[in-house]
Formats: structure tokens, sequence, C-alpha cells
């Protein structure tokens, strides 16, 4: 991607700028609200019950911060108030533990056996990327992005069982051509991995607006192919 292409990503005349965005909700009191939005049993949401929900006794300085919030992050109906996409995103972001979470996951064993040397499998969990590898020889499985809200209330198997639904998803959204990060354009390449006598077809999904990359084999990005699996 060119500078001007990447410039004209986060300069849009019509657009909040990305660093007012985040000053916005970069504020206890905001993010609260949007938490009390999301805790509501139903919405939207009245101004004086939101206000309770929050625990502000200062009505004047509670409408400040909620005005902040309305029309970006917030909707302002006749019967109350409401998340607008961009809000429910914030909490989604939280919840998913990317922004505030660390985890630690000691390995653990999974089913298959390695391509390579025939050992058993395990998976690993750093960085918020599970990967799937072989402890025996090195040789790598599996590497994507898992956040940690995905490890909670999860036992092993159960995780696992997300992560693979995850990719399965993942890549069949890479495959139609539209990226699962930012919903820009994927193009798809096709090549070997390496010049080895055993070299392994893979196929990579490259998205032209957030360079986000997936790759995998050529067997795995052919398991929801209709024809291939009936």
């Amino acid at each position: 991607m060119s500078d001007a292409e990447h410039a004209s990503l986060f300069d849009c005349e019509e657009c909040l700028q990305p660093a007012e965005a985040f000053s916005v909700i970069g504020n206890e009191t905001r993010l609260a609200i949007l938490e009390a939005l999301w805790a509501a049993p139903e919405r939207p949401v009245t101004f004086s019950e939101l206000r309770n929900r929050v625990g502000m006794a200062d009505s004047a300085q509670f409408n400040y911060h909620l005005q902040k919030l309305t029309g970006q992050f917030v909707a302002k109906t006749d019967d109350g108030y409401d998340f607008r996409s961009p809000g429910r995103a914030v909490i989604q972001a939280v919840l998913s533990g990317s922004l505030n979470q660390d985890p630690e996951l000691e390995p653990f064993a999974v089913e298959g056996d390695c391509i390579d040397c025939g050992a058993g499998l395990e998976a690993l969990y750093e960085d918020e990327r599970l990967r799937i590898v072989c402890p025996d020889c090195g040789r790598g499985h599996a590497d994507w992005d898992f956040p940690p809200g995905g490890l909670e209330d999860r036992s092993a198997e159960e995780v696992m069982d997300a992560f693979n639904q995850r990719v399965r998803h993942l890549l069949c959204l890479s495959a139609d051509g539209v990226c699962p990060d930012c919903n820009g354009r994927m193009e798809t390449t096709v090549g070997y991995a390496d010049s080895d006598a055993e070299a392994t077809v893979d196929v990579t999904h490259w998205c032209r607006r957030c360079e986000n990359e997936t790759s995998t084999t050529i067997g795995i990005s052919l398991l929801d192919d209709a024809e291939v699996v009936s």
C-alpha cells in the first residue's frame, strides 16, 4: 500500500477523526455509560435510568458526558438512548479481552499428529494467538488470533472447538473476498510454501485495505467447498 493510500484511510473529511474518536471514549464516565447501556435489560434507556445505572448524582455533569457520546457512539430516540454500531463495537472489544486482558494458559495436548514426524500435537496460547505445534520437531500447524474472551468458561476441548469454528469462519470470509477485520477486499494467491520435495501448497488471502493476511494449506481451504465436501 502506498503512503498516499495509507494516509487516505485516516484523512476522511466526512469522518470523525480517529484521534478524536478515541479521546471521546477515553473517559471513565463515558465507558461507564456504554457499559450501563449494554447491561440494561431493555433498550432504549431513559436519561434518568441511565444516570442511575452509572451512579452519577450530578445530572448536568452526566449529561455533558452523555452528549459527547451521542451521535457517534450512542443514539438518542424518543424513548431514550441506545447503542449505535460504534458504541457496541467498543463494548465488544472490551468483552473480547483484547484491550485489557493478558491471560496465561498452559500448553495442552490436541488431537492430530505432526505431518513431519508423526508426534502428537499441542496448543500454545500467547500474545492473543493460539498456535498448534509439534513439541518434538517444532513444526507449526496453525497460528491464529484468538481473543482472550474465548478462553473464559471453556475447557481445553471447548477452546479447541471454538478455535476451529472461528478459523473456518475467518477463512470462509477471506475466501469470499471479504476481510474479517475491516470488511475490505481480499485478494487470493496460491503457491508453494517452500522449496522442499514435500512442499505444501498454500492459499494466502491479503486485504488491500488493512493488509490483514491469512494463510492456510490448500486442503484446509477446501473444507467448506460444497463440491469437495460432497
